[in-house]
């Protein structure tokens, strides 16, 4: 899980947080923790997004807020705007070809979204270079929609602190849930229980 934090946040947001799943760090220990976590090659790209993220963490957006709007360009070179599913229970993840958990939600999102054919899955990829995330999909065939945000503007809205990081949005646009990092054991199951909860 990649994590990112801001020094005057971190407490607040420790102590909202369930123990065990999101470590945060004073901005200062960023760096190193990256350093000592991750090869070389990725540093360049993680601390770009680290830095473009950091700034909207204290604007967040909270459990029982309307989730920012947006519209993105999809793997079929189509656009959509999140309006477009008004009425539907959304399922907003946000990952990266860098991202060691995502490899392992990704196909589990999949299996949700065939599960579930009201729940319309958004995963958004923040990856600055589409060809990585090209590769990726080739590599666990995809099926959910795919969505490219390059610039992190979106993710930087939703104010996501961890690669990966989701949010259920129920049909009004309001974000119920949200889940930071992956739990590959818990979060399967909390996700059928919290769409189910919206569907009824």
């Amino acid at each position: 899980m990649i994590v990112f934090s801001n020094l005057n946040v971190s407490r607040q947001a420790e102590a909202a947080t369930p123990a065990g799943r999101i470590k945060f760090l004073p901005a200062d220990g960023v760096k190193s923790f990256i350093q000592k976590s991750f090869h070389p090659s990725l540093l360049q790209q993680m601390l770009l997004v680290f830095c473009l993220v950091l700034p909207a963490v204290t604007f967040a957006v909270s459990v029982g807020e309307p989730a920012p709007f947006f519209k993105l360009e999809g793997s079929d070179e189509r656009f959509y705007g999140l309006d477009e599913f008004k009425d539907k229970v959304v399922f907003v993840n946000f990952w990266a070809s860098w991202c060691t958990p995502c490899r392992k939600e990704l196909p589990m999102l999949d299996q949700l979204q065939a599960k579930n054919k009201d729940v319309v899955v958004l995963a958004i990829n923040i990856d600055s270079e589409r060809e990585n995330a090209k590769q990726f999909l080739e590599e666990f065939k995809i099926k959910s929609l795919v969505l490219f945000d390059p610039e992190t503007d979106v993710v930087s809205k939703f104010g996501a602190v961890a690669m990966p990081s989701s949010f259920i949005l129920d049909g009004e646009g309001v974000v119920r849930y949200s889940h930071y990092g992956f739990n590959p054991k818990k979060d399967p199951g909390k996700w059928q229980k919290e769409i189910s909860s919206l569907l009824k």
